[in-house]
């Protein structure tokens, strides 16, 4: 295992018992301080691979295969390993920040209780370092912010709120489940903002799952295309992008990028003109170094 591969999965499978395949013989790897999209249709298995490595599946769920986190395979680490790895190791940012939230808690109250759960930080040393990463996050009025219930908060803070939640873990690996389903152009540019912010300081390696083909152009440096529970294509974003090999990889390039067939050899212009209105940085990124974990 290559020394800067933070998470390598070998060889994953996920049977729903009786049923049907749901992920086929998968292997990835991320590495430290990039980000690893992975992207394709709803129901291609994107997601279900991360609730594998997290341990999150029903008991008739059948996982097999590995993944490895700084060389121990946390696949078939008990329940209680499990737990501790989740939000110490390994920190998820998911799909709706609603559902995250316990509506009858306060924003603070749910802050403040993971810091002390798995810091072991005493509540006032907890509030601090809340308000601290809750202002990584450039959100107004932070202490009415700790005050408030998760319904008083729109979608893009709540959003902001989960990933100072999982960057105050400090994990090594950072999961990030569609994180910007439903939010509108601008909120969803500032939440990938924060996201590639985390990957820049903490040097964090990311996996990052999306089903837009714009998103992953504006923040992965390397990309696994999923179709029907199996990757079809995986490499550099710069690969993908300008020179796609597999027919549902352009399927899915015209269909995401709303571009004629004849102009995928164009997509860096594209990408870039859709978040031009909030970027005043270059938005395509080309190649930035070997994709093995060996």
């Amino acid at each position: 295992m290559d020394n800067k591969a933070i998470l390598q999965v070998e060889n994953l499978t996920v049977d729903k018992i009786n049923q049907r395949q749901l992920v086929k013989d998968v292997s990835f790897c991320v590495k430290k301080g990039r980000i690893l999209g992975l992207v394709g249709e709803s129901g291609s298995g994107k997601s279900t691979i991360c609730m594998a490595i997290l341990g999150l599946l029903k008991k008739n769920f059948r996982v097999s295969g590995r993944a490895y986190l700084n060389n121990k395979d946390i696949i078939h680490i008990n329940e209680n390993e499990k737990r501790s790895m989740r939000g110490e190791d390994i920190s998820i940012i998911m799909q709706n920040p609603m559902t995250a939230f316990n509506p009858l808690i306060k924003i603070g109250h749910h802050f403040v209780e993971t810091l002390i759960i798995h810091k072991g930080l005493r509540k006032k040393e907890a509030y601090s370092m809340a308000i601290t990463y809750l202002e990584k996050m450039k959100l107004p009025r932070i202490k009415e912010i700790m005050d408030s219930y998760s319904f008083q908060l729109s979608g893009g803070m709540l959003q902001r709120v989960m990933i100072a939640i999982a960057i105050s873990m400090k994990p090594k690996l950072l999961i990030a489940d569609e994180p910007t389903t439903s939010l509108d152009v601008k909120t969803q540019f500032q939440i990938l903002s924060e996201i590639d912010r985390v990957k820049t300081e903490y040097d964090t390696g990311i996996l990052f799952i999306s089903h837009d083909f714009r998103v992953i152009a504006q923040l992965a440096d390397d990309v696994g295309v999923m179709y029907n529970g199996e990757f079809v294509e995986y490499g550099s974003v710069a690969k993908i992008f300008d020179n796609p090999v597999h027919p549902y990889t352009k399927k899915l390039l015209i269909s995401s990028l709303s571009y004629d067939k004849s102009l995928i050899k164009s997509s860096k212009a594209n990408i870039k003109s859709y978040y031009e209105p909030y970027n005043s940085k270059k938005v395509y990124r080309g190649f930035k170094g070997t994709l093995s974990c060996r």
